[in-house]
């Protein structure tokens, strides 16, 4: 009856864990959606517009203010090579495949 017990008690904890580190998981993905919703309604005043234009906008921005941030919280720009090396790959991935 007692070892029964033990493994109630070890489950419950196991499964309190799991919740316990779900639920930033859960926040992030909630402030994701709330951001891409928040993204759609301010976007859709030019939604009629080139498209190709307002995603190179919005990445221009998304990149000024994540590189901003990440200055902010102290994070260093990467070594030049790999700097280099993942912009070639986003230029052939992205840019000639158009």
């Amino acid at each position: 009856m007692s070892t029964g017990a033990s493994f109630c008690a070890a489950g419950n904890r196991r499964r309190q864990r799991a919740a316990d580190l779900a639920a930033p998981t859960r926040r992030r993905s909630a402030g994701a959606c709330l951001c891409w919703a928040i993204d759609n309604n301010l976007t859709r005043p030019v939604s009629g517009g080139d498209p190709v234009q307002i995603a190179a906008i919005k990445g221009v921005a998304a990149g000024a203010i994540n590189t901003g941030l990440a200055l902010w919280l102290g994070l260093r720009f990467p070594a030049v090579l790999p700097l280099l090396a993942s912009g070639l790959l986003g230029f052939v991935g992205y840019g000639l495949m158009r």
